[in-house]
């Protein structure tokens, strides 16, 4: 899911729910996704195994989601392809569709969505998968034609869920809220697992932060943690919070909770920034270093989702060049609206105004909310003296600086100087 909103700023282009991948509603049982993985390990053989393959690929995945671990993503493919050589299934070709999009392999991912789709028709998790690579790779309309299929067969989470990120990738942020109430409420009738329904209630508090509402944010992430207390996406986006609100110490304390489980370098750079604000510039600039350290070697092992996260840092630290060669390779991979934002931030920082201005205009054209998008897209169309389109954006982003994170912070500064 990536589907991907959310968090704000650098996190927000890295975990922004314009996908709506949800923990795995199938799959979870009541074992932990460690147990699942000895537990099918030990159960593994010749290809009569097949559909064991499959499940300990899922088990890999969930733990992958867990823990920010490559080995344990590069794990669930290995174990999902055996399963897939050995027989043609189901399981495998959805499992590997999901997996592959889990690190934005959206291109290799789509055709194993459609397959699994084909094989069983009915499956709305199988179509979910495929509308969320549609809109991953900018096909608004593929994802859309899946979508109303989805409606028509059961107007329920998976379809309600999607329909939500849809409209929020569209701008629609009060329709986005709607969808994603009834989502929850959905999943509550279904009694779904507690981290699907604690996942809710954060898409339903990111979706209030958009919307500015600070009390109903805050309740929403308090909800999801009384449901599922160590769900770690609710933790996140309340630390997220606390930093839009300027709660340095409480911001600093939760990323470090969090990093205590999962060493993302999303949780890096939100403590960067907390200790930024308290003065520990030394253990700020650490932890920004482990950060970037862990993206590039990520990169290089093959994931791509860290193409958009690295572009925007090193244009935040004005390595403007290894900035545009990111955003490039994001743009290769989802020629969605936010890569094209993060491009024509990138053509702009190195001085390509004609690039940066068709791109910003893309972006803007999708009527895509974010704050990064906004003020960037404002701050280019105003250098290039279009004033009156400008201004708007940024009057816009500037209108609810609950959304921002980092970046945005510090770039709003500036945007005021432009007003």
């Amino acid at each position: 899911m990536t589907a991907g909103a959310i968090p704000a700023g650098l996190s927000l282009l890295l975990s922004v729910a314009l996908i709506a991948a949800a923990p795995a509603a199938q799959h979870a049982g009541t074992k932990t996704a460690a147990e699942r993985i000895t537990f099918y390990r030990s159960r593994t053989g010749g290809p009569a195994t097949y559909p064991i393959y499959a499940r300990l690929g899922l088990a890999y995945l969930d733990h992958y989601r867990q823990t920010a671990n490559t080995r344990d993503w590069e794990q669930a493919v290995a174990a999902l392809r055996q399963s897939l050589q050995y027989q043609t299934n189901f399981e495998a070709l959805l499992g590997l569709a999901m997996t592959l999009s889990e690190r934005h392999h959206f291109a290799e991912a789509l055709p194993y969505a459609e397959e699994a789709l084909r094989a069983m028709p009915s499956d709305i998790e199988a179509a979910g998968t495929l509308f969320d690579i549609h809109l991953a790779l900018g096909d608004v309309a593929a994802a859309d034609k899946v979508l109303q299929e989805m409606l028509k067969a059961q107007r329920g989470f998976h379809a309600l869920s999607r329909l939500a990120a849809l409209r929020e990738y569209h701008g629609d942020l009060h329709g986005a809220l709607e969808a994603m109430r009834e989502a929850r409420d959905a999943a509550r009738r279904s009694k779904f697992s507690p981290n699907i329904l604690a996942w809710t209630e954060v898409r339903i508090g990111a979706l209030h932060v958009a919307n500015c509402q600070k009390t109903e944010a805050r309740h929403a992430y308090e909800r999801a943690l009384r449901i599922a207390p160590r769900y770690g996406f609710a933790r996140e986006h309340l630390a997220e919070w606390h930093a839009a609100q300027g709660h340095w110490q409480e911001a600093a304390r939760s990323f470090r909770q969090l990093l205590n489980t999962n060493a993302s370098p999303v949780y890096r750079l939100g403590l960067a920034e907390a200790l930024d604000a308290r003065h520990q510039t030394a253990d700020a600039e650490r932890e920004r270093t482990k950060a970037r350290d862990a993206m590039l070697a990520a990169q290089q092992g093959g994931a791509k989702d860290q193409f958009r996260p690295l572009a925007l840092l090193y244009l935040e630290e004005s390595n403007v060049a290894e900035g545009l060669r990111f955003a490039r390779l994001d743009w290769e991979v989802r020629q969605d609206a936010l890569a094209a934002d993060t491009l024509a931030w990138a053509f702009f920082r190195n001085g390509q105004d004609a690039e940066a201005q068709n791109f910003a205009r893309q972006a803007a054209q999708s009527g895509n909310k974010s704050p990064a998008l906004l003020l960037h897209s404002g701050m280019i169309l105003c250098h290039a003296g279009d004033f009156v389109a400008g201004r708007a954006l940024i009057e816009q982003a500037l209108a609810c600086p609950l959304a921002f994170g980092p970046a945005e912070r510090k770039l709003s500064a500036e945007a005021r100087r432009v007003l």
